[in-house]
């Protein structure tokens, strides 16, 4: 077979492609080790961290802490 070259659908796949492993190396590098500060015990609580919410948002509040904390911020004075 002849090698043909790449047509508008192929070059566009191949650009999204590297697009995307691009964009996805990016955000991942932002994501801080789990070793830079473990999940632990909730400042406020003493509660359990999981993983998880450390990941998504490592404030050192239990999420009821942290919805506790934003109510106590918009009450109106």
């Amino acid at each position: 077979m002849i090698n043909d070259p790449m047509d508008e659908g192929e070059i566009a796949a191949a650009y999204a492609a590297q697009h995307n492993a691009t964009s996805v190396a990016a955000v991942v590098a932002e994501i801080p080790p789990p070793s830079d500060a473990p999940p632990g015990d909730c400042l406020r609580c003493g509660g359990e961290i999981s993983l998880a919410r450390w990941l998504a948002y490592p404030s050192g509040l239990c999420v009821s802490c942290q919805a506790a904390k934003e109510r106590l911020k918009e009450r109106p004075r």
